[in-house]
């Protein structure tokens, strides 16, 4: 196995640190959230843009829209073993899709895309 470019290397480290990095204090809460995170009674759905992903899904896993991560990383890696190195959700279409970055074994890069709710692949790439 060809171990993998410094550039690439470098490009992992920076999307993995910025993966982990904690997000700053009130980062977590939208427009029209409360103190909690939560969509307050003004009518506002509270799934703005800047809202963080992490927050949104949680949400959406609570109210039972979408599965679980840990669900979605299991269906996902076994089509395409491999660590999880990014997820984000989105709406695309009406509906919520993760969108899953995936390094496998041989240093290949995939984007992987599930439905939320089902969990079944919609598409996927490899990326250089």
């Amino acid at each position: 196995m060809k171990p993998p470019s410094p550039l690439l290397r470098r490009v992992l480290v920076c999307a993995l640190c910025w993966a982990l990095a904690p997000a700053p204090a009130g980062a977590d809460k939208g427009h029209g959230a409360d103190a909690g995170g939560r969509p307050n009674s003004s009518g506002d759905s509270g799934w703005d843009d800047e809202d963080r992903s992490y927050d949104r899904a949680r949400r959406a896993t609570e109210r039972g829209e979408i599965l679980p991560l840990s669900e979605i990383f299991e269906r996902a890696l076994a089509r395409f073993p491999g660590r999880v190195l990014e997820a984000e959700l989105e709406r695309k279409r009406g509906r919520w899709v993760y969108e899953l970055k995936v390094l496998d074994a041989g240093g290949r890069l995939f984007e992987v895309y599930l439905d939320a709710s089902t969990g079944e692949v919609l598409e996927h790439e490899e990326t250089d």
